[in-house]
């Protein structure tokens, strides 16, 4: 499959902006079947050190709209 050849893209949706140049991704921490077959599914948790990292951001205080209370950076 191309990049960005999805069965049933999403119009207008800001996340999947040509200038956003890739960089927009979700980690999800329960099941989200309603993305299959939207979205391209890439990587997983594969040790402890990083589960400590998703479920840090897991469980982030969010404010309206689910967005974060603080900042979330993922250095690389």
């Amino acid at each position: 499959m191309a990049d960005g050849d999805f069965l049933n893209p999403s119009e207008g949706d800001p996340a999947c902006d040509p200038s956003t140049n890739g960089s927009q991704f979700v980690i999800t921490v329960a099941p989200t079947t309603w993305l299959n077959l939207k979205h391209t599914i890439f990587g997983e948790v594969a040790d402890e050190d990083s589960r400590k990292v998703v479920d840090s951001i897991a469980t982030t205080a969010v404010e309206a709209g689910d967005r974060p209370v603080s900042e979330v950076v993922v250095d690389p």
